[in-house]
């Protein structure tokens, strides 16, 4: 992968790191939504869910269908406002099952399957850049979780593509080593809820 943080490095210098948020970073279908609401019961520590399903919902759109690239920038444009708007109102630690990281490597994957034009180009790396820039801003820690569980079937969620979901946890993992974030990778072996529970909460008391 492309070693993105020179890219981005005069934007990640800028943002000053206030931060509170722990994020769940992956691909979809790894259990990252439960394991946030299993940390959040055990801890107290507030989940703020971010459900971009009802950002493809509101413009009739499915996340598991095919759509133009100039849609799919529109509307993980819009989720990453949104999240934004629900970070920004958030003064304490919280944890959250989306993270900027992930919207960038979606964004990333769906490209790459596309023939792009220079202002598409250039549409997606400042995209990308704003994931940087709200992923530094809002989170001081973030936890990588690996496609290790068995694919549980939902609504408004991306479909059960083994190459896309490693595709993306790869992407990821680069990204991580980029932004300059603490972070963590979960054990492909840690499947038991309890034990990612405890290995969150283990990784998150290190602060």
């Amino acid at each position: 992968m492309t070693d993105l943080k020179p890219k981005y490095q005069a934007i990640l210098d800028k943002v000053p790191d206030i931060g509170l948020g722990l994020g769940l970073c992956g691909a979809h279908r790894t259990g990252k939504t439960t394991l946030a609401i299993a940390f959040s019961t055990k801890t107290g520590i507030p989940f703020i869910p971010i459900d971009a399903g009802s950002v493809f919902l509101k413009h009739n759109l499915h996340p598991s269908k095919s759509m133009d690239l100039r849609t799919r920038i529109s509307v993980q444009q819009e989720i990453l406002e949104v999240a934004e708007k629900v970070w920004m109102g958030n003064s304490s630690v919280f944890i959250t099952d989306r993270t900027p990281l992930c919207m960038a490597a979606y964004l990333l994957a769906y490209a790459g399957c596309s023939e792009i034009d220079e202002y598409i180009q250039d549409e997606i790396m400042s995209y990308l850049g704003e994931c940087f820039r709200v992923a530094k801003r809002y989170f001081n820690q973030l936890v990588l979780i690996p496609p290790a569980i068995p694919f549980i079937p939902s609504d408004y969620k991306a479909a059960n593509n083994e190459p896309l979901i490693f595709s993306l946890h790869y992407t990821i993992s680069g990204m991580l080593s980029a932004l300059g974030v603490p972070y963590e990778k979960l054990p492909n072996d840690c499947l038991k809820l309890g034990d990612r529970v405890d290995f969150v909460e283990s990784f998150w008391r290190q602060k």
